[in-house]
């Protein structure tokens, strides 16, 4: 995993949307689709050939050298909608790092949806790695000229403990970046899923039948001595499940034990009022979105200097297991 900066320069010989008795112009602005991530630019009105000065930087994660960056150019229209100027790929992400750190110049053609030159866009880009240490020398200026410094990450793997009978599976983790005035950062998870069926050893077969022979022990008193979940217990003991049984057991394990095994990150400024004002929040809500348990917070501040291990707790007896730590960026080679 890296950091892609991505500065957005200039426009050449765009199309024209705008299409008045004397001139021909546009008002365009580009988006960005990395992933699951996407940066929308500022506008620059009623040019071909825009030059932008602000609103024009964006950092993305990089998961993979050979994903693909979407760049596809919009006129702004007030009292319409805008209009499709054309596209642009970065086909990977080599180049950048071997270039170790240095800033790379690209143009890029626009073409439409047929393939024909619109146009092209003049980019500079720069990749930056993800360490675990804090600068002990301070942020580098190549750094910290940027709109992120570190990156939040959340490890999360599952629920420990029993979620109320109110709440309908499946679960979601929200995690939270709140600083006070400023808007949420928020990232989710997927859908939760029920833990895998593990096989019970003979050692714990021996167990389980032992105390299945005994008077007025239920299938949930062996669960709860075994630790095992009663679709567990039952496949220990070589019971047949019936649908309906195997669709409640499936329904009583999410809400006992929701799985995510997920990793979230958030890139993060690091400026005076997250470090001094910013929380971590991690919360879990339901298949409608409503949060089900308490909420756990640590300052941003604290995670960054140090890694947060779960288990965190959201209600007596209930805790999610995971982590909460932040990567720090760098310039490759540099200390």
């Amino acid at each position: 995993v890296g950091v892609l900066r991505f500065l957005l320069k200039s426009g050449r010989g765009l199309r024209a949307a705008d299409i008045g008795w004397t001139s021909s112009s546009s008002d365009p602005y580009v988006n960005v689709h990395i992933g699951q991530q996407s940066w929308r630019s500022s506008t620059v009105w009623s040019t071909l050939n825009p030059v932008w000065t602000h609103g024009n930087v964006a950092d993305f994660l990089i998961y993979d050298l050979d994903q693909v960056a979407i760049i596809d150019v919009y006129d702004e229209d007030k009292l319409s909608q805008d209009d499709f100027l054309g596209r642009a790929r970065i086909r990977g992400f080599s180049k950048l790092v071997l270039a170790k750190g240095a800033v790379v110049d690209e143009e890029f053609v626009v073409s439409d949806d047929q393939g024909a030159p619109q146009g092209s866009l003049s980019v500079s880009m720069r990749w930056f790695d993800l360490r675990k240490e804090a600068p002990s020398m301070g942020i580098s200026p190549a750094v910290a000229r940027g709109p992120s410094q570190l990156v939040l990450r959340a490890k999360l793997e599952d629920i420990h403990g029993r979620l109320p009978t109110t709440a309908a599976a499946p679960f979601f983790v929200r995690l939270t970046v709140a600083k006070g005035g400023c808007p949420d950062i928020v990232q989710t998870t997927a859908a939760s899923h029920a833990v895998p069926i593990k096989a019970a050893s003979t050692e714990m077969r021996h167990v389980i039948q032992k105390l299945a022979d005994r008077d007025k022990v239920t299938m949930h008193d062996i669960s709860e001595i075994t630790g095992l979940t009663e679709h567990e217990v039952q496949k220990a003991l070589g019971q047949e499940i019936s649908p309906s049984q195997k669709k409640l057991i499936q329904e009583n394990a999410q809400r006992t034990n929701p799985c995510f095994r997920q990793t979230l990150r958030i890139l993060l400024p690091w400026t005076s009022e997250m470090m001094n004002n910013a929380v971590v929040r991690l919360e879990v809500l339901d298949n409608r979105q409503r949060s089900v348990l308490d909420r756990f917070e640590a300052p941003l501040a604290s995670v960054a200097w140090k890694e947060s291990l779960g288990p965190f707790p959201l209600a007596p007896d209930v805790a999610l297991c995971g982590s909460l730590c932040t990567r720090w960026l760098g310039v490759p080679g540099k200390a």
